[in-house]
């Protein structure tokens, strides 16, 4: 009888299972053959993804000269020990950059593909605000200076990251030797701290918080710098500008448009900041952003960015504004030129893009029906018409 068993066993074993067993399992139970799967070991995963790395259209649109600064200090984020108390294999995983270092990881692609695909996992937001990081340090000779950063969060109300510099102990002294000081409270007692020596636009730098790793500093763009104390005669106009920088750059710090202002403000300095991103309309291609010299005009250099609907203008007497709203306004005539409906409170413009870049348009005061003609020169960005 126990033979008899044994056999009955041994038969019930070699048998296929039930389905509902075999799913309980968690075993593919469907009729049709699996699939051939690629090669799952990590050499040959790396292998097969290293032969086939992401397009990188925005990175291939650099300059030569940025794209190689560029690689350079993100490169260095994969050598660089992760800071001091994160449990992360590199600086790369670290922070804000962890949700792409995690897919690009996932992919087995070799170390050098890192600077682009991290460039194109940043989006058009980052990849502006980088883009004017880099130029406005690279302008001041502060990006040969570093060997990486960290901490790039493009969402913030504060258009920065944390650098790594060659030289952390010495950097500070590095710093003043470019021309930046500690002027309008730059320091953080008892950290170091140095601004610009210019107006507008500039860098103010901060030394590491104590008990922080120290390797690391912390940088910002400030949008009403003022400038070293050499500008001003007068102390009732230097602390006159540095109450405008406490309200601009402090108190009234925001991340909203953060992409477009610090592009258009880097952009009004003269500064070339490169364009790697556009977008369609109408068989329109368009440069994500736009800036037209409109002359007399009350609008006198006006920008716009037509991917994320936003658009401002800077008067000739030095004011800027932003409009509230815009929007891309078909017409019935696909052959016609763009048109874009720029509103604010007390005032609009209908503006019209046309196949050559040139800009024309209306512009009302509001409860005013006499109109302003605008026309303007396209004088950044590029626009191919139909």
């Amino acid at each position: 009888m126990t033979a008899k068993l044994m056999i009955v066993a041994l038969l019930l074993i070699a048998a296929p299972a039930p389905a509902q067993t075999l799913a309980l399992l968690g075993v593919q139970t469907d009729a049709q053959p699996p699939a051939v799967m690629a090669p799952t070991t990590p050499a040959a995963a790396s292998a097969t993804a290293a032969t086939t790395p992401p397009a990188s259209p925005h990175w291939d649109q650099l300059p030569a000269a940025a794209q190689t600064d560029l690689f350079r200090l993100m490169r260095n984020q994969l050598e660089q020990p992760p800071r001091q108390g994160e449990q992360q294999p590199c600086l790369a995983a670290c922070n804000c950059s962890n949700g792409a270092y995690g897919s690009w990881a996932a992919l087995g692609l070799p170390k050098d593909t890192w600077p682009a695909y991290y460039f194109e996992q940043m989006g058009p937001d980052g990849r502006r605000i980088l883009l004017t990081l880099y130029v406005k340090l690279k302008t001041d000779g502060v990006w040969d200076l570093l060997e990486s950063f960290d901490s790039f969060y493009p969402p913030g109300a504060y258009a920065g990251f944390q650098p790594l510099p060659k030289n952390p102990a010495g950097f500070q002294a590095q710093l003043v030797a470019l021309g930046y000081g500690d002027w309008f409270k730059a320091s953080r007692p008892p950290r170091w701290g140095v601004r610009s020596p210019n107006m507008g636009l500039q860098p103010h730098i901060i030394g590491p918080p104590p008990g922080s790793d120290p390797r690391f500093v912390e940088f910002h763009l400030d949008f009403q710098n003022p400038g070293s104390y050499a500008w001003y005669d007068d102390p009732v106009e230097a602390a006159a500008k540095g109450l405008v920088h406490i309200e601009v750059d402090l108190r009234g710090a925001t991340a909203e448009h953060m992409a477009d202002r610090v592009l258009a403000a880097a952009r009004s300095q003269g500064l070339t900041v490169p364009d790697v991103d556009q977008t369609s309309f109408a068989g329109y291609t368009l440069s994500n952003f736009l800036k037209w010299d409109t002359g007399s005009s009350p609008l006198g250099f006006l920008w716009l960015d037509p991917s994320g609907a936003h658009a401002g203008f800077w008067t000739k007497k030095g004011g800027a504004q932003n409009f509230d709203s815009v929007t891309y306004s078909p017409q019935s005539d696909p052959t016609k030129p763009l048109r874009f409906m720029l509103r604010s409170r007390g005032y609009f413009a209908e503006v019209y893009v046309q196949p050559d870049g040139d800009l024309t348009g209306l512009f009302y005061w509001t409860g005013n029906t006499d109109a302003v003609e605008l026309s303007g020169d396209l004088v950044e960005g590029h626009v191919y018409g139909p």
